[in-house]
């Protein structure tokens, strides 16, 4: 029974590699981003950014057509507001006559003004002519009264048409005035974006200008070393060798290598390829690691520091030049000592 026991633990154990392995498969499925889309270039977004300000310059003027035809139907509904507010005054008037003709005919027992007229007045013959006119009179304004309600009729009508269309085209200038806010918005959009895009495009040419610099300063050193050996018997030219290696490696803050690295990381990591690891991580305990040495007694390998808090070092190449990992955006290249706030130098050994 005690075999049977000891397999069934031993099983357990071969299956964990596979265990593990289906458990980060899984955590790969079911990661939920994707592949990242690659950011468009710069000209790619002016292409499109020539497109949408056609867009917008389009609809802008679609906008201004509609503005400038809403101008012109609120003036033609202020002019039928008018007309018909005048042929109403007009109407009213001729109104107001005729009211006083019935008053008239109402005050004489409901004559005619032509009977009335013969009923009051002396002989005939010399009230005649002016019957003949108050019933003319009366005659003219009934048809004018008539003739005015009509044109008022057809005013109100008018105002109301003319109103009508003021308020479609004012709703259509609206809609177009949200069409080019939109295309306003998504050109100031893709603006942000080609500023962005032409920012990472000169940071991108910036540090390929830099590892290319690099790259030259490498071939550079690999030719004065071959002309001028720099003693690889010494520790400080098998790390200086490793570290010139790693010319146009990123700057990367804390970092200690393998391809990125600060300023103290390089040391470090050059020293350890060299036989000499443990060493510590910060400038301020690398100062008392060796022996100081004066300027004038400078060897390739040797750590140079800089400033008064020694918070920057290098490695001494020769010529007067250090090799260093300066700083957030650069990547690790080859100075001249005179550039820098020279501080002092130590050199490490076995």
């Amino acid at each position: 029974m005690g075999v049977p026991h000891r397999r069934r633990l031993g099983s357990p154990r071969r299956s964990v590699p596979l265990l593990l392995a289906a458990l980060l498969a899984g955590l790969v499925l079911q990661t939920p981003y994707a592949l990242a889309e690659p950011e468009p270039s710069s000209a790619e977004l002016k292409a499109r950014l020539n497109k949408l300000n056609d867009n917008a310059e389009q609809v802008t003027e679609e906008y201004n057509g509609a503005r400038h035809r809403l101008d012109r139907a609120r003036t033609e509904a202020l002019k039928a507001t008018r007309n018909s507010a005048r042929l109403t005054v007009r109407a009213g008037q001729a109104r107001r006559q005729i009211g006083r003709l019935a008053a008239y005919q109402y005050k004489n027992n409901s004559l005619s003004p032509a009977l009335a007229m013969l009923t009051t007045a002396g002989a005939p013959e010399d009230v005649l002519p002016d019957i003949a006119r108050l019933d003319q009179i009366a005659d003219e304004n009934a048809s004018r009264l008539s003739s005015l309600t009509e044109m008022v009729i057809q005013a109100r009508a008018a105002q109301g048409q003319a109103t009508a269309r003021a308020e479609q085209v004012a709703r259509i200038t609206r809609e177009t005035a949200q069409k080019r806010d939109k295309a306003e918005q998504a050109v100031r959009r893709v603006r942000t974006e080609l500023r962005k895009a032409v920012s990472r495009e000169e940071e991108a040419r910036r540090l390929a200008e830099q590892r290319r610099q690099a790259e030259l300063e490498r071939k550079q050193a690999e030719e004065r070393e071959r002309a001028d050996p720099p003693g690889d018997a010494t520790l400080g030219a098998r790390a200086l060798k490793h570290a010139l290696g790693k010319l146009g490696a990123p700057y990367v803050w804390a970092a200690a290598g393998p391809d990125t690295f600060d300023c103290s990381g390089l040391v470090v990591w050059s020293y350890a390829q060299a036989g000499k690891p443990g060493l510590p991580h910060y400038t301020g305990a690398l100062w008392d690691e060796g022996v100081h040495v004066s300027r004038d007694q400078l060897q390739p390998g040797d750590l140079v520091f800089f400033h008064s808090d020694l918070h920057h070092m290098g490695m001494y190449v020769g010529n007067g030049e250090f090799l260093h990992a300066p700083q957030t955006g650069d990547v690790v290249k080859i100075t001249k000592l005179e550039y820098m706030p020279y501080a002092g130098a130590v050199r490490i050994s076995k």
